[in-house]
């Protein structure tokens, strides 16, 4: 039976890639210290939808509550300074109802002048550290606040939240749904346009943490789905923090065509300390150049697009 696309709803699609479920468990487990659940015996197909672009995981075993308490933990997952968060504030004015979704700790609602903020947020343990710091953040779904609340709000805002929705239709719609007429729908996702978009072994970008990976031709046809003018796409240049992430992919393609391999998630090549020793030492002229030289640098990490119903 043929998957549909979650953001169009086609059946049209090309295989990108495979992932084994039960290998995946295992790289999570490794390098995170996190236990899935959902995954063994699994074989998770990356697809590339031939109508919108949308590249999506079939079947898509979404992260749980309980998968998002493992990573809080971890020191960088919750960061409190982003540059789309700088991008997003500039829209957003003192007069302005914001709701932003996937609110995690409140990080955003600091840094903008806006005195009408509402956070929603599935983590509960996020919320409630929110709280304690006198930010409204709420434990509750986009989709109960558009039924229950019967409220719009100028600005909708959500930050590297949409590549971990399975069902993005209905989260879509109560987004819009939740914006007021001229109101802007402002996010950002990993761009899939970057070296993101050939990183072999980034666990963090397979499910159950991401199910859906975005280029910018996907974001521009999800603003044309759901009515809505698209008013600037922002692309991050490559941030110090992603410089050598990048370099290792740019080490692992030259290994890959050195042994004559072709791409592939969860490559085992890398899982193994020679693979990883190999694109480690190919990887450095790249991460010297790049550290010295800010102006070489490629699109980086995250695109921030900003819409108007």
């Amino acid at each position: 039976m043929a998957s549909s696309c979650p953001l169009c709803g086609q059946t049209e699609s090309l295989l990108v890639d495979e992932i084994d479920g039960n290998l995946l468990g295992r790289a999570y487990r490794r390098r995170l210290g996190v236990e899935l659940a959902g995954t063994a015996g699994l074989r998770i197909r990356l697809l590339e939808c031939r109508h919108c672009t949308l590249r999506y995981y079939d079947p898509a075993p979404a992260g749980g509550e309980g998968l998002y308490e493992q990573l809080g933990v971890v020191p960088w997952y919750y960061l409190r300074e982003k540059e789309e968060y700088r991008i997003a504030a500039g829209y957003i004015g003192q007069g302005d109802s914001v709701l932003e979704i996937g609110a995690g700790e409140g990080a955003f609602a600091t840094l903008i002048d806006s005195r009408d903020y509402l956070g929603l947020e599935l983590n509960a343990a996020a919320a409630q550290r929110a709280r304690e710091r006198g930010i409204d953040v709420r434990k509750g779904s986009v989709e109960d606040h558009a039924r229950n609340a019967g409220r719009q709000h100028d600005r909708v805002c959500f930050f590297q939240v949409l590549e971990h929705i399975p069902e993005l239709r209905s989260f879509l719609s109560a987004c819009v749904a939740c914006l007021k007429p001229g109101g802007l729908l402002i996010l950002s996702v990993p761009n899939e346009d970057s070296f993101l978009g050939v990183e072999a072994n980034n666990v963090l970008n397979m499910p159950p943490h991401h199910v859906t990976r975005w280029k910018e031709s996907a974001l521009a046809k999800l603003g044309e789905l759901h009515g809505l003018e698209v008013v600037r796409i922002w692309r991050e240049h490559l941030s110090d923090g992603h410089v050598k992430p990048y370099a290792r992919c740019i080490g692992q393609a030259a290994t890959r065509s050195w042994l004559g391999r072709r791409w592939r998630l969860l490559d085992p090549l890398f899982e193994n300390i020679l693979g990883r020793s190999l694109a480690f030492l190919l990887s450095k002229p790249t991460e010297s150049s790049l550290a010295a030289a800010t102006a070489l640098r490629p699109i980086g990490h995250t695109i921030v697009a900003v819409y108007r119903r």
